[in-house]
Formats: C-alpha cells, structure tokens, sequence
C-alpha cells in the first residue's frame, strides 16, 4: 500500500504525522486546540504541494492509533464529519473538497489519513479574528510572517500577482 511506503519514508516535506487530533495525551484529555495543529499541516501542505497528515502515528514512528480520538467524536463517521468542518470552517471550504479523509489499519492501530493537493490559491487559518499563512518546508510547517508570505505567494502563485 501507497500509504505503508508514505509511513515508512518518514516526515518529509509531503508527510506529517500527528499522534492525535483531539487528545491531550499529557493531560489525559479532550482539547479541540489541539486540531489546530492539523489544520496547519494542511495549511501548509495547500501551499506547497501538496501532501499528506496521518493522524495516529507519532515522530518516532510507533503508532499508537486514533482509538482516543474515536472516543472523543463516537466513531469514525463522527470524527470524519468533525474533521471536514473544522478545516471547511477554518481554512474553506474549497480546500476541504480538494483533501480526501480515509483510514488505514497500520501496524495494527486505526490511522486517519488526509491527503491535500496544491491549492490553486494561498490557503489561510482563520481563527479568533486573525488570518495566518502557513508553509510546509521539508519535515516542518512555518508560519510566515506578512512581508514573507507576500513575496511567497508573489512568486508561487504568479496568475494572482498580475
């Protein structure tokens, strides 16, 4: 399978893996701003090149699952819906009907896996009345700065520039 290679190869600058979308596992609970941090991965991921987020799976590679997140939202169905609107809700909804969601059985743990093509247009978070540009760059993703993410998307998406 496509995705046990993508696993495999690590985080790059098309894969990043997120332990959970929804679970402290420090405190041992719920926090929804931890989805945040997936939002950014597609974020970033929109623009660029696209990529992949496999929630589930954490840096060093062992795969805890997304059984704890599963908890949280009632099911796969649940967690699926939650995910589909945070990111139409914070990033819009074309880039949402770009990404596709599915899950996978890795290493024998439930993984969620969304793929995010190259968005046509610069992608933005918005959230508490303030709109941030992400970028992925290799195996990390940056928020940039106003003056940076100007000459990026000047550059990047040169259509929009004229």
């Amino acid at each position: 399978r496509s995705s046990d290679l993508a696993i495999a190869l690590g985080e790059n600058e098309h894969i990043e893996f997120k332990e959970t979308y929804a679970w402290n596992v420090r405190e041992m609970k719920k926090d929804l701003e931890l989805r945040f941090e997936t939002l950014r991965a597609i974020a970033g991921f929109s623009n660029k090149t696209g990529g992949q987020v496999f929630i589930g799976i954490k840096n060093d590679l062992s795969v805890p699952g997304i059984e704890l997140d599963l908890n949280i939202f009632g099911g796969y169905d649940k967690f699926e819906q939650h995910i589909v609107n945070s990111v139409s809700r914070y990033l819009g909804r074309p880039i949402m009907a770009g990404c596709s969601i599915s899950f996978v059985e890795y290493k024998g743990n439930n993984v969620c896996v969304v793929k995010v093509p190259k968005s046509k247009e610069p992608v933005y978070l918005r959230y508490k009345d303030k709109q941030t540009f992400f970028l992925r760059i290799e195996n990390t993703t940056r928020e940039f700065e106003i003056d940076e993410a100007v000459k990026y998307i000047h550059t990047h998406w040169t259509r929009l520039a004229s």
